[in-house]
């Protein structure tokens, strides 16, 4: 997942240019998270102690699509957000990533508690529907207000 994250990542800051943003932040946890729902289902993805095994190379395909979708597009709301607050740069850089460390820091616990209770299989689907609601709710940011605070 980290390769997926820094690569994603990577990629579109160096690659997404300006009147895309909203698209890609849409997209890109619903990919995400479509690799999540996909990767217990994965042969040879989970042993048969429910431990995940990076050796096969479709699970690893997916965990890295999952760190795509999970944090790909981090740099983009970095720069969307500061160009939103130009007056308070750092604090829109804080709010985007400590709201996206503050939600990694309760996610293990909360899966767990559903690996826990409803098994692997459900944890998974769980985690991708939030994924996908995630970037779902990106469509209400305003179109204007984005194509505004857009460099021409």
């Amino acid at each position: 997942m980290q390769i997926g994250m820094a690569g994603g990542g990577l990629l579109a800051g160096a690659f997404l240019r300006t009147h895309h943003e909203k698209a890609a932040i849409v997209a890109v946890p619903i990919v995400g998270a479509l690799a999540v729902l996909a990767f217990p289902y994965t042969p040879g993805a989970v042993d048969s102690l429910g431990i995940v095994s990076m050796l096969m190379p479709a699970a690893f395909v997916l965990a890295i699509a999952t760190g795509v979708g999970y944090a790909g597009v981090v740099p983009v709301t970095i720069a969307l957000a500061q160009r939103l607050l130009p007056h308070r740069t750092a604090l829109a850089s804080g709010l985007m990533l400590g709201g996206a460390w503050g939600i990694a820091a309760i996610g293990p616990p909360i899966a767990q508690l559903l690996i826990n209770t409803l098994g692997l299989t459900p944890a998974f689907a769980i985690t991708a529907a939030l994924l996908a609601v995630a970037g779902l709710m990106s469509l209400a940011l305003p179109s204007k207000l984005l194509s505004r605070v857009s460099p021409h």
